[in-house]
């Protein structure tokens, strides 16, 4: 059942953080291969990443991006780099698996193009 309950509370964040990450493919899709992959690999794994975030009474599971973003705006950090070290174990795992997953989605998953128009038989 907490199980359950942490799901329940990360899918929110993660939904939104991975809306980001879809705009950010979305806006570098014209770049060359050697730009974008690591673009966004870097984007994933800063967004992405799962983690553990402060609450009010609990700890909750967040995505990184959640941490980062505000920390970013309020610049502490301090904040940041203490919930990074309360469970160092935990993200030495985290963002080399996130980094791993966003490179082979990346990498070897290809775009629809079947929405381009096809060119008229004959034309040039």
């Amino acid at each position: 059942m907490a199980i359950a309950i942490m799901v329940f509370l990360f899918l929110p964040f993660f939904v939104l953080a991975l809306g980001i990450t879809f705009l950010i493919a979305l806006a570098t899709r014209r770049l060359s291969p050697r730009v974008r992959i690591p673009l966004l690999v870097a984007a994933s794994c800063l967004l992405l990443t799962p983690t553990f975030g402060p609450a009010t009474i609990a700890v909750v599971p967040v995505t990184f991006g959640w941490l980062l973003i505000p920390t970013i705006v309020t610049w502490s950090w301090s904040d940041l780099a203490q919930w990074i070290m309360l469970y160092p174990r935990w993200h030495a795992f985290a963002f080399p698996a996130t980094a791993v997953v966003s490179y082979l989605v990346a990498r070897f998953v290809r775009p629809n193009s079947s929405f381009k128009p096809k060119p008229l038989r004959g034309s040039a």
